[in-house]
C-alpha cells in the first residue's frame, strides 16, 4: 500500500499515528479474512506541503493472488472513513487520491531502502508536534542484526579492483 496521506498538515503526530493504527486493523482484518497473514514495513515521510505521508510493504504468502481492484477501492474506503474529513468535498478528493496500491516490482527490499534514506522528507514541519517513529514493523518479528565479516588474503586483496 502506498502511500496514505493525511488530508491536511496535521499537528500532531499522536493523530497521525492513531489513524495509521487504524488502518492496520483494517488491513489485518481484510487479509485475514482470506486466510492470509500479513508482515508490514512502513515509513513516515512529508509531503512538499508538509502533510505527513506513510508508505507501506506488505507481505505474506497469497497477497499476490488478491484482487488488486478490490484492494484498492477497500482500502481507498477505509482511509478516507478513518482520516474523515470534516468538508464533504475534501472527503471525496480523499476518497479519490489518499491512497494508492501497486505489487514491489521486484522482490527484494530496494524499496524501503529508498524511502529510508529520503531525509529532505524526514524533516518535521515546525508546527507538527510528537512525530514518534519516521519507521516500524507490524506482523512480523523484528529482524535480528548479523554480523559478517569476511577476511581475504593478501592475494584475493591484490585481484580486487
Amino acid at each position: 500500500v502506498e502511500p496514505c496521506t493525511c488530508p491536511d498538515p496535521s499537528p500532531s503526530g499522536q493523530v497521525v499515528k492513531k489513524h495509521f493504527a487504524l488502518m492496520r486493523k483494517r488491513l489485518t482484518r481484510y487479509f485475514r479474512k482470506q486466510g492470509i497473514e500479513i508482515g508490514c514495513l512502513w515509513f513516515l515521510e512529508f509531503q512538499v506541503r508538509d502533510a505527513p505521508h506513510l508508505h507501506l510493504i506488505l507481505w505474506g504468502e497469497g497477497v499476490r493472488q488478491c484482487d488488486m481492484s478490490h484492494m484498492r477501492q477497500t482500502f481507498a474506503q477505509a482511509w478516507s472513513e478513518i482520516v474523515n474529513h470534516q468538508n464533504v468535498l475534501e472527503r471525496e478528493k480523499h476518497l479519490n487520491a489518499g491512497t494508492s496500491l501497486e505489487w514491489m516490482r521486484k522482490e527484494h527490499f530496494g524499496y524501503a531502502a529508498k524511502y529510508a534514506s529520503k531525509m529532505e522528507q524526514k524533516e518535521v514541519p515546525s508546527y507538527f508536534k510528537d512525530v514518534g517513529r519516521f519507521w516500524g514493523l507490524f506482523g512480523c518479528s523484528r529482524p535480528k542484526p548479523i554480523e559478517t565479516i569476511d577476511y581475504l588474503t593478501r592475494e584475493e586483496l591484490i585481484g580486487i579492483k
